[in-house]
C-alpha cells in the first residue's frame, strides 16, 4: 500500500489530451471545524475520471470520505464514525468498483475490550452505506491489529467482481514466540464472506499492498518488521490457497503494481534510500534502482503506479526537504525519463486511463502555518499545465545489485470470524478554493501584496525583489517546510538575495515593513 505533510503540484510531460482539464484545488473543513485537522490517506479514480478520496479527522478520531468530480467540484462529503461511543474508525484504502459502489478497509476500535479490528464497508453512489463487516481470529491471541495511527487493511476488487480484503495481525514483536498473522477474506458484492484464509508464520509481518494479476493469482506484499530492511512478497490463488512466499533482503516494499510480466514494487530502506524493484511473476529479481536523493524517513508513503504510456510513476518522501516530495516517472526498463520536487505528503499517485494523472495528499504539518490542516488533489493532463507549485531535478537512477530472496513458509491457522459493525455518518460541510497547499498555507494566503516583481525566477541561487517603492522592510527566506534560511533589513525598493548555498527545491519569501504590511511569495533555486 502506500505508506507517505506539504502539498503542491506534480507535473510529468504528458500528451496534450483533446481538453485540458488540469487543476490544483485544496479542501478544508468550514470556519469552525478547522481544528478538525484533516489529513489525506487514500484515493481511486471513479468512472466519470473524477475521485473517491478518504482520510482522517483527527480531532475525533473519524474518517471523511469526499467524492471529487473531474475538474475538482466537491459533489459530496460525508464523515463516518462509530454508534460504540468512541468514534474511533480510521480507513486505510478506499477503491470504486464497477456497480458503482465504494468498498473501504481499515480499524475501528472496540469499546468493550479496547481493541482495534479489522473493517470493512460499503458505500453506495451517494455515500450511503450499505453494509460494514468486521473481522477477528476465532481464537484471539495476544498482539493487536495496530494503533489508530498505524497503517493496516488493504482491499481489492478481483477479476470476478468480488471484494478481498487483507489485514496483518502482530503477536510476535509482543512476545516473541506468538506467530504473526496474516489473513485474506473475499466477499461478495453484497458483503457475504465466500472464504477466510489466515497464515502464521513466527516472525514480523506487516502488509501494505495487495494486488491481482491478469491470472486471478493474488501478490500480497509488505515487510517483516518496522525497523529493519526485510520484504516479503506472497502468492496465493483466487480461491485462497497459498503458492509461494519469498523475503528480499535489504528493501522494504510499500507498493506493488502488476502487469503481465512484471511486480514493480517501491521500495525503501533504514539506511534512507528508496526506489522500484522489478521481479518476474516468480519473485525472481530482474532489476533494481535506487534514487539519487535520499528519503527523510524510511517508513512514510509511497505509491507507485502505471501510466497510459507504458511508463511508471513513483511518489517517495524526499530527504531534501522533510516532508516534500519526490516523484519519478520511468520506462517500463526503469531508465529515468523526469522527476520533479512537489512540496506535499503525497498519499497517491494515480493513472487516468489514457490521460494525464491525479496526486493526492495534505498538509501543512510543519512551518509556519499550524493548526488548519488541509488536503489537495491536482490533476494535470497535458505539459506544464498545472499551477506551478512543483519544480524538475535531475534524472539520475542508480542500478543496484540483485535483491538477495530466500523462501518463507506459512502455515494455515485459525479461520477468521466475521460480524456485523453499526456505522453512522454526520455531516461535516467542506470548502474548497484553487491553489496548491504549502507551509504558508494555500496560494491564497501567500500571493504577494506589495506589487513586487522576483527575476530571474527560477535561478541557480541569486534573486532580485523589487518592490517599486522605499519601504524599511525585514526579508526572510523559509525552505519548504519552515526553517529560516535567510533574513536581512532593508531600506530600500528592491534587495539582491544569494541562495547559491542552499539546495535546489522551492523557497518562500516574506517580506514585512515598518507598519506591519506583509506580502509573500515563492523562489525556485535549480541546480
Amino acid at each position: 500500500m502506500k505508506q507517505l505533510l506539504l502539498f503542491g503540484v506534480l507535473v510529468f510531460a504528458l500528451s496534450v489530451s483533446a481538453q485540458d482539464t488540469s487543476f490544483a484545488r485544496i479542501y478544508e473543513p468550514l470556519l469552525g471545524h478547522l481544528d478538525y485537522n484533516m489529513s489525506a490517506t487514500d484515493a481511486d479514480i471513479v468512472w466519470d475520471e473524477g475521485l473517491i478520496t478518504s482520510g482522517h479527522l483527527a480531532s475525533n478520531s473519524t474518517t471523511f470520505i469526499a467524492r471529487i468530480s473531474a475538474v475538482g467540484d466537491l459533489i459530496w462529503q460525508k464523515q463516518y464514525g462509530t454508534n460504540w461511543g468512541t468514534g474511533e474508525l480510521d480507513l486505510n484504502e478506499i477503491i470504486s468498483t464497477k456497480d458503482s459502489c465504494f468498498v473501504a478497509a481499515g480499524k475501528v476500535l472496540d469499546s468493550s475490550t479496547g481493541d482495534y479490528l479489522p473493517f470493512c464497508m460499503k458505500l453506495d453512489a451517494s455515500g450511503d452505506t450499505l453494509w460494514t463487516k468486521t473481522f477477528r481470529l476465532t481464537n484471539q491471541m495476544t498482539g493487536s491489529y495496530g494503533s489508530y495511527s498505524e497503517k493496516n487493511g488493504c482491499v481489492i476488487e478481483t477479476v470476478d467482481s468480488m471484494i478481498l480484503i487483507g489485514f496483518h495481525h502482530s503477536s510476535f514483536e509482543q512476545t516473541s514466540t506468538d506467530p504473526d498473522h496474516l489473513f485474506f477474506s473475499k466477499l461478495t458484492s453484497d458483503g457475504n464472506l465466500l472464504w477466510s484464509e489466515s497464515f502464521m508464520s513466527d516472525s514480523l509481518f506487516y502488509l501494505t499492498s495487495l494486488k491481482q494479476a491478469a491470472d486471478s493469482s493474488i501478490y500480497a506484499v509488505g515487510n517483516a518488521g518496522l525497523t529493519i530492511d526485510m520484504g516479503f512478497v506472497l502468492n496465493f490463488s483466487s480461491n485462497g490457497q497459498m503458492n509461494w512466499g519469498r523475503l528480499y533482503n535489504g528493501a522494504r516494499f510499500a507498493d506493488v503494481e502488476v502487469d503481465d510480466n512484471h511486480l514493480n514494487l517501491a521500495w525503501m530502506n533504514t539506511n534512507y534510500e528508496w526506489g522500484i524493484a522489478q521481479l518476474n511473476l516468480n519473485g525472481d529479481h530482474v532489476r533494481r534502482v535506487k534514487n539519487s536523493v535520499g528519503i527523510g524517513a524510511f517508513d512514510y508513503y509511497a505509491s507507485i503506479c502505471r501510466r497510459s504510456n507504458g511508463n511508471l510513476g513513483m511518489a517517495m518522501v524526499n530527504q531534501n526537504d522533510f516532508g516534500s516530495i519526490r516523484v519519478v516517472e520511468v520506462m517500463d526498463n526503469l531508465d529515468p525519463v523526469q522527476q520533479y520536487d512537489v512540496n506535499m505528503n503525497t498519499s497517491e499517485v494515480l493513472a487516468i486511463p489514457n490521460k494525464g494523472m491525479y496526486a493526492v495528499g495534505y498538509g501543512p504539518l510543519y512551518g509556519i502555518k499550524v493548526g488548519d490542516y488541509e488536503m489537495g488533489v491536482v490533476r494535470f493532463d497535458s505539459l506544464m499545465t498545472a499551477p506551478n507549485c512543483a519544480y524538475p531535478v535531475g534524472t539520475s537512477l542508480y542500478l543496484l545489485d540483485s535483491l538477495l530472496s530466500s523462501s518463507i513458509s506459512f502455515m494455515s491457522s485459525d479461520p477468521v470470524a466475521t460480524f456485523y459493525t453499526p456505522s453512522q455518518y454526520s455531516g461535516i460541510d467542506f470548502v474548497s478554493e484553487e491553489g496548491c497547499v504549502t507551509f504558508l498555507g494555500s496560494v491564497s494566503e501567500i500571493e504577494g501584496s506589495w506589487n513586487e516583481t522576483v527575476s530571474p525566477n527560477p535561478s541557480t541561487g541569486s534573486f532580485t525583489i523589487d518592490w517599486n517603492e522605499y519601504r524599511e522592510a525585514d526579508v526572510k527566506i523559509y525552505n519548504s517546510i519552515g526553517q529560516e534560511v535567510y533574513q536581512s533589513a532593508v531600506k530600500d525598493s528592491w534587495i539582491d538575495i544569494q541562495l547559491k548555498n542552499e539546495k535546489e527545491g522551492m523557497y518562500f519569501y516574506q517580506l514585512i515593513d515598518s507598519n506591519g504590511h506583509k506580502s509573500t511569495g515563492k523562489l525556485v533555486v535549480t541546480k
